[in-house]
């Protein structure tokens, strides 16, 4: 796991190396809660080697949230 980070009000983005093209974002955030900005949020993530699949650890204070993000294709 990667050291935790300062987890901002915007998604993070990840961009194609070859292209430059936006490729997915995701929302480190605590969706559906309100944000304090005098609190320190820190987020952490764990990517799978090869499948689009991702584990994000959160922690507000002395709550911790753990997400778990996989790729969303629309049909």
């Amino acid at each position: 796991m990667e050291r935790p980070k300062t987890c901002g009000d915007h998604p993070i983005r990840f961009y194609a190396r070859d292209s430059g093209l936006l490729k997915f974002k995701i929302q480190a955030g605590l969706l559906g809660r309100p944000v304090n900005h005098a609190v320190r949020r820190l987020v952490a993530f764990t990517f799978h080697p090869f499948e689009p699949f991702a584990i994000s650890v959160q922690r507000t204070n002395a709550e911790y949230v753990v997400n778990f993000h996989m790729r969303h294709v629309c049909a």
